[in-house]
């Protein structure tokens, strides 16, 4: 863990190095050209002018590059901050399904964006389905829950308030929201 630490943090700091590296070798450039017209005593002028023209416009890409990086280094900063929250976020509610007597054994995926949790996989029962959505839509940090999960479709699993005796055939299997009787 320390050692991912350690490479967040060396990164930046090996962008900023090769930031300035270009200007660190315009500065040397421009001495150096500086130097050889100090030789030459007609073009001393021209040469300033041309130093300092070379100067101000690598100041300007310098500037320009500087703000592109940090721009750069923002959105990635905001990328894997959102990742380690939605992967936070989808641990958490695998742990709560886990401990979850009635869940445990149950093949359920997790996927987790912002606050928003799909479920796919494959329960025993609709009541089941509907019990894995109300325990993941109670913990914190959720702010809507996709119930994608499929089940058996069978004549036991009928709704208590439908008048019918036996389920209406629907499919193989049915995601829970999709399923009869919702």
């Amino acid at each position: 863990m320390e050692s991912r630490k350690n490479l967040w943090l060396g990164i930046p700091a090996l962008t900023v190095g090769l930031l300035f590296a270009p200007s660190a070798f315009a500065q040397v450039n421009n001495d150096a050209s500086t130097n050889n017209s100090y030789n030459a005593a007609p073009s001393i002028t021209s040469s300033t002018d041309a130093s300092t023209s070379t100067s101000e416009s690598t100041s300007e890409s310098t500037e320009s590059t500087t703000s592109k990086v940090k721009e750069g280094t923002r959105n990635a900063y905001h990328r894997v901050k959102r990742d380690v929250k939605n992967a936070a976020l989808e641990a958490r509610v695998k742990k709560a399904l886990l401990e979850d007597k009635r869940t445990r054994h149950e093949e359920i995926h997790v996927a987790a964006d912002r606050g928003a949790i799909m479920l796919t996989g494959a329960v025993d029962s609709r009541a089941t389905a509907e019990h894995v959505k109300e325990v993941v839509a109670r913990l914190d940090g959720v702010r809507h829950v996709r119930n994608d999960l499929t089940y058996p479709s069978s004549h036991s699993d009928t709704d208590a308030s439908s008048p019918s005796t036996a389920a209406r055939p629907y499919s193989s299997t049915a995601p829970a929201e999709e399923a009869p009787g919702h």
